[in-house]
């Protein structure tokens, strides 16, 4: 394929190969992204999505999740991109300022872009993300409460808005 072969007369051939090696996933949607093409950024959503339901390993899932993510954005996809944000940020080992920069994504997202979800979809994403950073709340800064209290606005929760101003 790198010599300029068709990708889809190896396609069948790959697949194969990753639903018997789940990480080769990973290794397609690499090589997908680096084709730097929207087509290319589909084909590795489709990759790592494939890996992520495979149950591997969280730190190759928190990895999935950041390539997923990545795709998302070069793909315009912002709520997807947001999406796998959050689920990256359920893994106990993810540095406390991307969980703060992904609150501040969805606040972004949420005052710019929120009719691109529906209600319920805002409050799952913006609770699943406060409780992660409520959870590991002695590592905030004053910019973390502040996109914390944000987040509790969204969810009409204001008594813990002015608590995380306070």
């Amino acid at each position: 394929v790198d010599r300029g072969e068709s990708y889809e007369d190896f396609a069948a051939i790959f697949e194969a190969i990753c639903r018997s090696y789940n990480p080769g996933w990973l290794l397609l949607a690499r090589w997908h992204m680096e084709t730097d093409t929207s087509d290319g950024y589909e084909q590795a959503k489709k990759a790592l999505r494939r890996f992520l339901e495979n149950a591997p390993s969280s730190d190759e899932a928190a990895l999935a999740w950041r390539l997923l993510a990545q795709a998302c954005y070069s793909t315009g996809d912002a709520l997807g991109e947001i999406h796998a944000f959050i689920e990256r940020a359920q893994f106990s080992d993810i540095p406390y300022r991307d969980l703060s920069n992904t609150a501040n994504k969805l606040n972004q997202f949420l005052r710019e872009r929120g009719t691109e979800a529906d209600q319920f979809q805002k409050k799952e994403l913006a609770q699943r993300i406060l409780a992660v950073l409520i959870k590991r709340q002695h590592e905030a800064s004053a910019d973390d409460f502040s996109r914390m209290a944000w987040l509790a606005i969204h969810l009409d929760r204001r008594i813990d808005a002015v608590n995380f101003v306070k």
